[in-house]
């Protein structure tokens, strides 16, 4: 078992104040809730996660100013994109050229998923230099993973009363306290893969998390949705297979 940082391949932020003006080269991502808001954007690249066993995905940044203490009522969520969104073009207004967001800013059913989406309390006060720490992302990860296989593309938004400007160090901040947003992912395992034949002699690959995993966790392999044990049926190499589907559910021992 190993533990995993994956640094943001892109990031951005949306500016309600300049909603034409992309902000993919700037040197920090702003977050602002409520008023005239701030919603940064991220990519990572999490393709070396695809057939993992994995214990927690974390998202974690850097302020680079003191921020004031979050206004209670304030909501932050982080939440999967579903769009296309390209980053160098990315605004308010659109996520690419010449295509609006549902809603100017990102935050539509239709822009990302809710049903997914993180809430993150971030009360009290915090110090510039201070790298905070999200709960677990797992489901959007998941999501994306089977979704798109690669990227994981999310926004961090704010909803409630106005939130005061917060400043975290960007994929391009420069010096040598810099740290870009990143992805901490705890005890990754492979999993472990036979292969037996279905009625119809046609090859199918079982992966099976080891027997260690299953027991230390209980969290099936990440592109699992069942949230116990479980097995993923491989046929010619795609997952899942609609038609053949098995969970496992309770204590595994080394001959199970």
């Amino acid at each position: 078992m190993t533990d995993q940082v994956i640094e943001t391949s892109a990031d951005s932020f949306l500016g309600q104040a300049f909603p034409t003006t992309t902000r993919d080269t700037h040197s920090s991502l702003f977050f602002r809730g409520g008023g005239s808001s701030d919603h940064p954007v991220f990519r990572f690249n999490i393709s070396s996660l695809s057939g993992k066993s994995l214990d927690l995905i974390t998202l974690n940044l850097k302020y680079n100013l003191s921020p004031a203490p979050l206004s209670n009522g304030v909501q932050i969520y982080i939440s999967y994109i579903t769009r296309a969104i390209v980053y160098t073009q990315a605004t308010w207004n659109i996520f690419a050229t010449a295509s609006n967001w549902g809603t100017a800013g990102g935050t539509n059913v239709t822009d990302n998923d809710h049903a997914t989406r993180i809430l993150w309390d971030l009360t009290g006060s915090h110090s510039s230099g201070e790298t905070i720490t999200s709960p677990d992302i797992m489901p959007l990860v998941q999501k994306a993973l089977i979704e798109d296989g690669t990227n994981l593309d999310i926004i961090m938004y704010g909803e409630g009363s106005a939130t005061p400007g917060w400043f975290f160090d960007s994929l391009e901040s420069i010096g040598g306290t810099r740290t870009p947003p990143f992805l901490q992912v705890t005890n990754v395992e492979d999993m472990e893969t036979t292969t037996s034949s279905n009625p119809g002699g046609t090859a199918v690959n079982v992966a099976v998390p080891s027997a260690s995993s299953l027991s230390r966790s209980g969290r099936p392999p990440i592109a699992g949705a069942d949230r116990q044990n479980s097995v993923s049926i491989l046929h010619d190499g795609v997952e899942p297979m609609n038609i053949l589907s098995i969970t496992l559910r309770g204590t595994f021992g080394a001959d199970n």
